[in-house]
């Protein structure tokens, strides 16, 4: 499965957040997955407070914009995004 193929799934079910972590640093790829519903597309190699920095930044659009349960379960994953205010707990 494609990462779009991927995304387009996720999207059918779930406006969860989703940052894409690639090599691939070709512009027309990068905005294929963002039109295809990633919140972010960060090319690698990247830095751990730049990663954590546009977690909290895709976590602070996504609680603003929804009125949903903070605790997103899926199977035997729970994560409470309301959790230490910038952080999300695995529960």
């Amino acid at each position: 499965m494609s990462g779009i193929e991927v995304l387009e799934t996720v999207r059918s079910w779930s406006n969860v957040p989703v940052i894409v972590l690639s090599i691939e640093a070709d512009e027309e790829w990068k905005v294929q997955l963002l039109r295809s519903g990633a919140d972010d597309y960060i090319i690698k190699p990247f830095g751990i407070a730049e990663l954590a920095a546009r977690c909290e930044a895709v976590l602070r659009r996504y609680r603003s914009a929804v009125d949903e349960d903070p605790i997103v379960r899926t199977g035997p994953l729970e994560a409470d995004f309301n959790y230490g205010g910038n952080c999300v707990q695995l529960i």
